[in-house]
């Protein structure tokens, strides 16, 4: 956790107070492992909690959700 701090110091969103970020541990399960079936397909997962401090306005709704279906779009089209 402490490498994970060094870089938060270092990040300029960071710095300028932009996130407000919490660095908690994450412990593996731990146990037997399990055989998958082949072809194997590996996947990376990161898992990022962000809070904003920024004033939330109701009245923003709607753009907001229309700019995040326009980015979901945009994604689905790149594949």
């Amino acid at each position: 956790m402490d490498e994970v701090a060094g870089w938060l110091d270092d990040d300029p969103g960071v710095k300028a107070h932009r996130w407000n970020i919490e660095v908690r541990p994450y412990h593996w399960h731990v146990g037997q492992p399990r055989l998958v079936p082949e072809p194997i397909e590996m996947t990376q997962i990161q898992f990022c909690m962000v809070s904003h401090a920024a004033k939330f306005n109701i009245d923003e709704v709607p753009v907001l959700l229309k700019k995040h279906d326009d980015y979901l779009k945009e994604i689905q089209k790149a594949g």
